[in-house]
């Protein structure tokens, strides 16, 4: 509602300003505001300009009175599954009711932030790799295990380079041992029947 315009008392009467309702939201209301604006400029001036006896009284309403809907809350990053390479990290993901109580995750309508993401994606340090022991080559009266070691490196990409041994640092483990180094037991020799 616009006031009526203020006289000019040494003029003639002159539209200079009127009032107008601006709204402020705050939480939960909005609330409606007389402000004296100039014709022209369109800018606030003082409410002296203006016609104090039609400036609209200021109005208070309820807003947004509807719970709000579930939003979705996220833990912090775990620690990384390894130190270099790459590795996966995790984090708790859930839906929640504005007043933190859960809420069935098809009721939070945004889309679900990731719960995995990678983590440490660089290439490792060239390492020595140690596979398994062989069985031995015998079962008793000493024999010999093997095992591989190799010099390589693991890639971001989760692919292993193979390195010549210089690269790696550290003395190489051994790749073979003696093994079954008990005595056989006893056994009979047959010979061939004599004629």
């Amino acid at each position: 509602k616009f006031g009526r315009i203020k006289e000019d008392r040494e003029e003639e009467m002159t539209k200079m300003a009127l009032w107008v309702e601006e709204i402020c939201v705050g939480v939960g209301h909005q609330e409606a505001i007389a402000v004296c604006l100039h014709i022209q400029t369109q800018q606030t001036v003082n409410d002296s300009l203006c016609d104090m006896i039609h400036r609209p009284p200021a109005m208070s309403q309820a807003c947004n009175t509807e719970p709000c809907p579930p939003r979705w809350h996220m833990g912090s990053w775990g620690p990384c599954s390894a130190t270099c390479g790459v590795g996966i990290q995790t984090r708790d993901v859930y839906c929640l009711h504005p007043g933190e109580t859960p809420a069935p995750p098809e009721e939070c309508q945004d889309e679900k932030p990731h719960a995995l993401q990678a983590c440490n994606q660089f290439d490792c340090p060239p390492g020595w790799h140690i596979e398994e022991w062989q069985q031995c080559s015998r079962t008793c009266g000493g024999g010999t295990q093997n095992r591989r070691v190799t010099c390589r490196q693991l890639l971001t990409d989760g692919s292993f380079l193979n390195l010549s041994d210089e690269l790696c640092q550290g003395p190489k483990a051994s790749s073979h041992k003696s093994c079954a180094r008990t005595d056989c037991p006893p056994h009979l020799a047959v010979g061939d029947w004599s004629k």
